[in-house]
């Protein structure tokens, strides 16, 4: 097989457990299963978190929420960000519930509903200057979204912009959400489920917590860039991990020079390997010459330019190394390990880019329980 990445179903459960540990009685969990789950397989993720107890799934397009629903037919969906109106008629079909970003958004979702109440949540920006309603001028918009005839107003939220780095931006994002929330109340408005935050605010705000979280990232094993220098984030077990197949073993003469435009010039005689991944699997071009990966009980280099199918690899020093071998993208091997973070940080970029980048040729193989079964 050319590339493959194996999900640990089993990593997925304790790290759901983890995050359980933080909260109190109550608080639910919304799961954020867009872009494929993280990349990690959006039915097979969805469906494993509704037997941990997760009802709530958080997703980007229309076409995820009805994935989701045929994946876990009685999950609560919510579509984050604006409600483009050619949508409106899926997302009510499939049952899911919309996030509304402005009055505009509410009356075209009042006018699908007729009669019928529709829940929907809304989005207030504190502060990300993203989607939402202005908190300035949230107070007399919500009060108008609640008073439109078939909108149950269900849940309200926002949205941190830097949790994992600027606890005094965050704090003041937390108080003009509070501030709203009070100023609601006062007029008799008191959505039931009320939610702000992501992984970072889970661990590091616990006042933000609400009637539900939605942690992204931790989720799926990865807080390195978002819990940095909290004990708790050695705690989490990455879920995914990726696989390239070698294709081909070759010698380089000394001045041989590798892939596209040359950059890589041998000095010496060399053993390269080509794997069976490129930029179209993934592996981000900007990781030329600068990536690794581990082979043949090595890390082994990248040698020049990242094609759209292949990648080049120093073994020189390695074990020796034929066409059928297994190496290590990310993962371990033995007392070595290559993580998404590192990759990111070598490619110029963050994981969850690394992640939400692998692509359909790219196979999923999920495995449970600690001895590694087939799920």
């Amino acid at each position: 097989m050319r590339t493959w990445v194996e999900i640990r179903l089993d990593h997925f459960d304790h790290n759901l457990r983890l995050l359980r540990r933080q909260l109190e009685p109550g608080v639910e969990v919304l799961l954020p299963i867009k872009a494929n789950a993280y990349g990690h397989g959006l039915p097979q993720i969805a469906q494993q978190a509704e037997k941990a107890g997760v009802r709530w799934f958080g997703v980007a397009s229309a076409d995820e929420a009805v994935a989701v629903k045929e994946a876990v037919p009685h999950a609560r969906v919510l579509l984050f960000g604006p409600l483009p109106p050619d949508d409106i008629p899926t997302i009510r079909s499939c049952g899911a519930t919309p996030t509304l970003c402005s009055l505009e958004e509410a009356r075209a979702w009042s006018a699908a509903g007729n009669t019928d109440p529709l829940s929907a949540h809304v989005e207030i920006d504190t502060g990300m200057e993203r989607a939402g309603v202005d908190w300035r001028r949230a107070s007399r918009v919500v009060r108008d979204i609640a008073a439109l005839p078939g909108v149950q107003l269900e849940g309200i939220y926002t949205h941190f912009a830097s949790a994992e780095s600027d606890p005094e931006f965050t704090v003041e994002q937390w108080r003009r959400f509070e501030s709203l929330l009070q100023s609601l109340a006062s007029g008799g408005i008191r959505p039931p489920i009320v939610h702000a935050s992501n992984s970072a605010a889970l661990f590091r705000n616990p006042e933000t917590h609400g009637t539900m979280v939605r942690p992204g990232i931790a989720a799926y094993g990865i807080p390195g860039e978002v819990l940095s220098g909290l004990a708790v984030a050695e705690e989490f077990r990455p879920v995914l991990s990726w696989f390239g197949g070698v294709v081909q073993v070759k010698q380089l003469e000394p001045g041989d020079t590798v892939s596209y435009g040359r950059t890589f010039r041998a000095e010496r005689a060399m053993t390269i390997a080509l794997l069976g991944v490129g930029y179209a699997d993934g592996f981000l071009r900007t990781l030329s010459n600068r990536g690794s990966v581990l082979l043949g009980g090595e890390r082994c280099r990248v040698l020049g330019a990242v094609c759209m199918d292949l990648i080049m690899v120093d073994v020189t020093g390695a074990q020796p190394v034929a066409p059928g071998d297994r190496a290590i993208l990310v993962g371990s091997d033995g007392k070595d390990r290559i993580g998404i973070v590192e990759v990111a940080r070598r490619a110029g970029t963050i994981s969850y880019e690394v992640l939400t980048r692998l692509g359909p040729r790219v196979a999923r193989r999920f495995r449970d329980d600690e001895g590694g079964r087939e799920a």
